[in-house]
């Protein structure tokens, strides 16, 4: 008689160890991605706080820029308003010179009625027409319908003391940024 084979895959003794990982693997593979994680999260943090400054530049640029506009466009004397408590600038237009001077009624700019001031990013000066606001609450930089305006210079401060001036040109209601 003849002895019944054993399949190849069964004559071998050796155990087959399961597939996956080890709780020690697995713990190794965590401490590294933590330690890359808390290597790179400043350099992350950093990126977007830069990132919210450009976008609130943006913002203000584009109200000043777009309430000049708006001044030249309708022929109505066009103002831009800067809370300083609030850290706010919203931009509003002359309702009936003829009727009430000094009636304004709010204008809806860029899709959104003000530009708020991130959190570590603040107002720290304010001059119309070479006039320094100081601690005043309320400021108002002016656009006429022939395009000049009231010379201004909006400077802001984020967190880490870096300063960034805004200039609009009296002549032109031009906006320049220097930072």
């Amino acid at each position: 008689m003849t002895a019944a084979r054993r399949p190849a895959w069964r004559s071998c003794p050796e155990r087959v160890r399961p597939r996956g990982f080890t709780m020690v693997e697995l713990v190794v593979v965590m401490v590294i991605i933590a330690i890359g994680y808390l290597a790179v999260r400043p350099a992350i943090a950093n990126m977007l706080r830069g990132s919210r400054e450009r976008s609130v530049l943006r913002q203000v640029v584009g109200l000043l820029t777009s309430a000049r506009t708006q001044a030249v466009a309708h022929g109505c004397l066009t103002r831009v308003a800067c809370d300083f408590e609030e850290g706010k600038l919203w931009a509003e237009t002359q309702v009936d010179p003829a009727q009430d001077p000094s009636e304004f009624e709010p204008l809806r700019v860029l899709g959104r009625d003000s530009v708020q001031m991130p959190e570590g990013m603040q107002i720290v000066g304010f001059s119309v027409g070479g006039r320094d606001e100081g601690t005043a609450v309320r400021s108002d930089i002016y656009f006429y319908p022939d395009g000049h305006a009231d010379g201004a210079v909006i400077t802001l401060e984020n967190s880490a003391g870096r300063r960034i001036e805004l200039e609009v040109l009296s002549a032109t209601g031009q906006v320049m940024l220097h930072e």
